[in-house]
This record gives structure tokens, sequence and C-alpha cells, in this order.
């Protein structure tokens, strides 16, 4: 069970940030689009649940990007699959800084070859990853964050 934890951890610590993009907004507000995708791993099945996504706004605090709780399967997101977990198109314009995902109390992990499988639970009571970005949002630029697992 420590080894699966541990294989979680990690897994949590290596996502990866930012692919932008550009599309054409008017006004003062921007678009700002989270997806999630997967490397092949050691595992025969990962399920997650994501429950909210915030970005960090410089100088003004969080805003949210999605409160819609999506179930993530995330060994389908390999080979260019991949789920939005947030497509806000009416967020303040600005340069967001850091990325925060909070997931569900629990999830399940399976490892291959008969490695067995187990439950995954957090410690404490945050449930959530928090990732460094650096992404400008302006009328004429959207934001786009790729997060990798």
């Amino acid at each position: 069970m420590k080894r699966l934890f541990g294989i979680w951890t990690l897994a949590m610590v290596l996502l990866l940030t930012t692919i932008s993009s550009c599309n054409e907004v008017a006004g003062d507000e921007g678009q700002f689009k989270v997806r999630m995708t997967n490397a092949p791993g050691d595992y025969a099945a990962l399920n997650l649940t994501v429950t909210k996504v915030d970005a960090f706004l410089e100088n003004q605090g969080w805003v949210n990007l999605s409160s819609e709780t999506h179930n993530v399967d995330v060994l389908s997101l390999t080979n260019g699959n991949e789920v939005v977990l947030a497509n806000s198109s009416h967020v303040r314009v600005g340069l967001y800084t850091r990325l925060r995902i909070t997931f569900g109390v629990s999830g399940t992990i399976v490892l291959q070859g008969g490695g067995g499988s187990a439950n995954i639970s957090w410690v404490g009571d945050v449930h959530e990853v928090e990732l460094a970005i650096h992404e400008q949002v302006s009328a004429q630029a959207s934001a786009s964050v790729l997060v990798d697992f």
C-alpha cells in the first residue's frame, strides 16, 4: 500500500504544464482551457475524480475555471487522447501564475501483471495539486494548459 501511495504521489508531482494557443475573444475577457493527458505507465487502471479547477490571476487572486465533477480514467488519456477539465470563455485578462486542481477524496489504482490494486486516499484535508504556470490571457490571446500525468 505504501508503494502504491508513493507511485501516486510521484505521479502527482510529475504533472507537466503549458501549451499555449491563440483564439480571438472580444472585450475585456479571454478564454482559459485546462486539459489532461497521460503517457503510458505500469498501471492497468488509475481512476480519479476532479472536482474543481482554479487559476491564480497575478495581483488579484484565485479565479474558478470549473466546479464541474469529472471522473477521469487516466489510462484512457494516451496516444493523443485528453479530457477537458475546464473551458472558461469568460475569464479576466491578465497573467495567470498558478493552476490548482482539486480532486475527490479517493480514487483507485491497479498495477499491471496482477500486481494488485488499492484505493487511493489523500492524507489530511487537502485534495489538490498546485502547479506553477505562466499564461497570459487577453482579448486576443487565450490560455490553454495541458497537464500530463
